[in-house]
């Protein structure tokens, strides 16, 4: 149904057909835009072609961006929408968010971006900046208004807390809904998913290190809380000696009372052991990043496999620094000389770890859009190291012709965000 702006009425004016035809209608309806809800007498319009709606000009306290909007009528209430909001921490960056609206004349309705210092309670608003598909220039694309709380939105940010009234008018349509750290996601996963999870232990005294370095030989000392690896550490343990290596390839050989004393601090920082499950790596460390995301179907599905490999020597796998990124199959064949088939059968267990992953984040808030990092030993054995909610969406652009996998990563989040909006994807 389409939205006809009639400037001289208070009323929702409804046309003949199909309106007609009905034996009785509300004498008044509640109109609905994001957190915007207005009550309006109904009538009968001869001067409306069909399926078409009137509706007031301004039929709200502040203006509604003139946008091509769907239409949803459940019995007295009739829904404008969607309104779809992008909580982002900073707007600095946001021009590049007109990825995200590639497939606007599919989305349609009122997409914007916004940070939680331009959220207004008091109003039910947000001071945040739309997208423009009839835009001429690049200033235009995006402008910057008073908008209502959004029927659904996609958090791109890390932050503790969204405001009450906020929280409350999106509750249940918000996605990558909550934080979690390290240890709290691998206490979640290791109730299902235990054999595919490093054992893990909380840093809690010298004997929970001593009994993983003895039974492993080589562990991980990583933060609770941290992004980007910063603050991992490797320990490899030697006859006496332990061999420390930081994320800079810096190696300290250190006897076992220095290394007490090391983690003597480390315990006061909130870190965790973690076995490694790559001991024999040679000179290149090799992980995976599976982008798994929601669409409109709101199930989870696989975008696709990334293999970052790390600079020679390194224990992390930071491939825009000196190392590189390579599509997942084409690392696969290399690291096991594997034939075609067998590396399809070893994506298709990757992509099951990880779907069974996400369905137990899902039982603690409401996700559609995660990066989870995989190792696959010499066994073949597959390993889920994390799971980041805030990954890295550029990531596919790195590797070349493959502008169709950062399409498809960019605009499913906004197709998943319509759908619990309440509103359907259409097709081409």
């Amino acid at each position: 149904m389409r939205i006809q702006w009639i400037k001289k009425t208070n009323n929702i004016l409804l046309p003949r057909n199909p309106f007609a035809q009905k034996s009785s209608l509300p004498d008044t309806m509640s109109l609905h835009f994001g957190s915007y809800t207005c009550e309006l007498q109904v009538k009968i319009s001869k001067k409306l072609p069909d399926r078409t709606l009137g509706i007031p000009a301004q039929p709200f306290p502040f203006p509604i961006p003139v946008l091509p909007y769907e239409v949803q009528i459940k019995e007295d209430e009739i829904h404008i929408g969607p309104v779809i909001g992008i909580l982002l921490p900073s707007l600095k960056k946001y021009p590049y968010f007109a990825c995200h609206v590639k497939k606007y004349p599919q989305l349609k309705g009122l997409i914007y971006v916004f940070t939680l210092r331009n959220v207004k309670t008091k109003t039910r608003t947000i001071q945040g900046s739309y997208f423009n598909p009839k835009a001429r220039d690049e200033k235009e694309v995006w402008c910057s208004t008073r908008l209502p709380f959004p029927d659904a939105m996609y958090r791109r940010m890390f932050c503790k807390k969204i405001p009450t009234e906020l929280a409350n008018h999106v509750s249940g349509k918000v996605f990558n809904s909550r934080t979690f750290s390290k240890w709290i996601l691998w206490k979640w996963l290791s109730q299902t998913l235990r054999e595919h999870l490093p054992e893990t232990k909380k840093l809690v005294d010298i004997q929970s290190f001593q009994g993983m370095i003895d039974k492993y030989g080589s562990v991980f000392l990583k933060p609770n809380i941290s992004r980007r690896a910063v603050g991992l550490f490797l320990v490899k343990k030697k006859g006496e000696k332990y061999h420390f290596i930081d994320r800079d390839q810096q190696k300290t050989i250190l006897t076992q009372e220095g290394i007490y004393q090391l983690l003597e601090k480390l315990q006061t920082m909130d870190y965790m052991i973690q076995q490694d499950v790559l001991p024999d790596r040679k000179d290149f460390s090799t992980d995976f990043r599976v982008i798994m995301q929601k669409g409109k179907r709101k199930q989870w599905t696989c975008v696709g496999i990334l293999a970052r490999i790390g600079e020679k020597g390194s224990i992390t796998t930071n491939f825009r620094e000196k190392g590189q990124l390579r599509k997942g199959a084409v690392a696969l064949k290399k690291m096991f000389s594997a034939s075609n088939q067998e590396i399809k059968v070893m994506e298709e267990e990757i992509k099951e770890v990880c779907k069974q992953a996400c369905q137990v984040i899902d039982e603690h808030g409401l996700f559609g859009d995660v990066g989870l990092d995989i190792a696959v030993d010499s066994e073949k054995r597959i390993w889920l190291l994390e799971i980041n909610k805030y990954h890295d969406l550029y990531m596919p652009l790195y590797i070349k012709n493959n502008r169709q996998m950062f399409d498809q990563v960019m605009t499913n989040p906004l197709e998943y965000a319509k759908s619990l909006a309440g509103f359907t994807i259409e097709k081409k």
